[in-house]
């Protein structure tokens, strides 16, 4: 009878244990986990109104919690932000009062997107004032972290391996982020104060390494090819920020930042080689400065500057220069494969709004220099038009052009090319629609050899009446692309402006080298 009782004592002993390890069990492996990702879902949606996903969370009474994989996503389901692990170290739990003193985060990415040049804010929770309890929290360590600037599906700029550690003193706490690098022992680094009760930042970031093979995807958006830009060189720069979290405007930086023997590579073809530049930073301005270098064997110079508001990025103006720039190669870059010869001046003054090219405006100068103009199929069709019956592929002809500009429309203002066979200039108004690849103008012309003796011997007053048999004016209007049929017709010449039977004399006479003094003419803006 005792031994039968002590059986079931001891099965009743049994039985409590495993009822109590189970529910140790549960609360380790179901209870508290489920309860983490509540309290971690409800601290998160109190600042995120957004969608927020909480992957594995593991409990362990003796040690830290870990949670794997914390995702923020917006309504258009756009990836915000990624931790992939999270452990958190924490005391209280005896008490009932758990607090959480280290957190250290593995392999955290930030990605931040823009519109058209604006940048969109994260789908913050604003319908009250969060303040975050800061003080029991002693350690905060972030590893591996990540951070992208978007636009639609396609990455414009990127910056990865970077560190965060944080350690509190008195109210504030101090801030490092740094980038560790081979040659250097911190070639990026951020560090200062952040106050998480008042919002204060104060930071000093400065920067000197070498980038390596480095993707550049905003240029390839901003040129619309789908091959790689590649650059690498050396940047250095020093700059601040102090404002406060609730103001984002409050943290532009100030300072400075150099870009020194940089090369770029396209589609795996040198562009650009010894680029070198200043950035400036100042409040809701940057200004790019004394940019120059190589530009496909040519010398490429320019400046812009870009305002901000509070909204969203202004106003953007600046200038382009280049000089002797190789035809054949930029025209490979653009796919066309066109030009086996010539040289490409240009001269650039922009303006535009925001990112979007519909806005941009400005003015511009062109001129080819030496150039197999012909392989061009509407220039072609021109020459023969004004009575060229053929053009040899080894002709080379000179063309200048000054034009306005406002989103894809050019509006002409002079155009003209000129060979030892021809001369052709564009009325002033014609008009050429990148987007649209419409193209209406006038165009006048006339073959240098058969009115060779008018143009030596009648004074250009006279020059008209003399050659308006001679001369051909076409007018232009359809797509490039269209039949030269359908896309030219000819039209009576009824007057010519002084300046263009200038031009013409000139050209009969002297002969016409655009290059040459429209080159010494950029040099001097250089």
């Amino acid at each position: 009878m005792r031994k039968r009782k002590t059986i079931r004592f001891l099965g009743g002993l049994a039985t409590v244990a495993l009822i109590v390890i189970a529910g140790i069990a549960a609360l380790k492996l179901l209870i508290i986990p489920n309860i983490i990702k509540k309290t971690l879902h409800s601290k998160f949606a109190e600042v995120w109104n957004g969608e927020i996903s909480i992957g594995e969370v593991r409990f362990n009474f003796l040690g830290p919690v870990f949670v794997a994989g914390i995702e923020l996503r917006d309504s258009q389901q756009r990836l915000w932000c990624r931790a992939d692990i999270i452990e958190a170290e924490y005391r209280g739990l005896k008490e009932f009062d758990p607090a959480v003193t280290a957190i250290a985060i593995d392999r955290l990415s930030v990605h931040l997107f823009v519109d058209g040049g604006n940048l969109f804010s994260p789908p913050k929770d604003n319908r009250q004032e969060n303040k975050v309890k800061s003080q029991n929290l002693t350690s905060l360590s972030i590893r591996n972290i990540f951070v992208s600037l978007n636009e639609d599906e396609s990455e414009l700029v990127s910056i990865g391996n970077l560190s965060l550690k944080a350690q509190p003193a008195g109210d504030v706490y101090n801030i490092e982020l740094f980038q560790p690098g081979a040659e250097s022992a911190q070639p990026m680094q951020i560090c200062g104060t952040i106050n998480p009760d008042t919002g204060q930042v104060d930071l000093k970031m400065s920067a000197d390494k070498f980038v390596r093979n480095e993707k550049l995807d905003i240029i390839r958006r901003i040129v619309d090819k789908n091959f790689d830009f590649v650059g690498q060189g050396h940047v250095t720069g020093d700059l601040t920020v102090s404002g406060n979290l609730k103001d984002r405007y409050s943290l532009w930086p100030q300072g400075s930042v150099r870009f020194n023997d940089w090369m770029v590579t396209a589609g795996q073809r040198l562009a650009v080689d010894k680029l070198n530049a200043m950035v400036t930073v100042a409040p809701l301005w940057i200004d790019v400065n004394g940019l120059s270098g190589e530009f496909f064997k040519g010398q490429l110079a320019a400046n812009a500057s870009a305002k901000f508001n509070r909204d969203a990025l202004a106003d953007i103006k600046g200038q382009i220069k280049l000089i002797n720039g190789s035809l054949s190669d930029i025209d490979d870059l653009l796919g066309k494969k066109r030009f086996k010869a010539g040289q490409i001046s240009a001269r650039f003054d922009f303006a535009m709004n925001g990112l979007d090219a519909n806005n941009v405006t400005g003015k511009g100068k062109i001129v080819l220099d030496n150039a197999d103009i012909q392989a061009i199929g509407i220039v072609s069709e021109i020459f023969k038009q004004v009575g060229l019956r053929a053009v040899s592929p080894t002709s080379f002809s000179d063309f200048r052009a000054r034009f306005d500009f406002s989103g894809p429309l050019v509006t002409i203002d002079r155009a003209r090319i000129a060979n030892q066979l021809t001369a052709v200039e564009v009325e002033k108004g014609g008009k050429v629609n990148l987007k649209t690849k419409n193209i209406d103008m006038y165009i006048v012309g006339i073959p240098l050899k058969k009115a060779e003796s008018i143009l030596k011997n009648i004074p250009v007053v006279n020059l008209f009446m003399s050659l308006k048999d001679t001369l051909v004016r076409l007018r232009v209007k359809g797509k490039w692309d269209d039949s030269p049929e359908k896309l030219m017709s000819k039209q009576p010449v009824q007057d010519i402006a002084e300046g263009t039977l200038d031009f013409f004399k000139e050209a009969g006479t002297k002969g016409i080298n655009f290059g040459e003094n429209v080159v010494e003419e950029l040099k001097k803006l250089f």
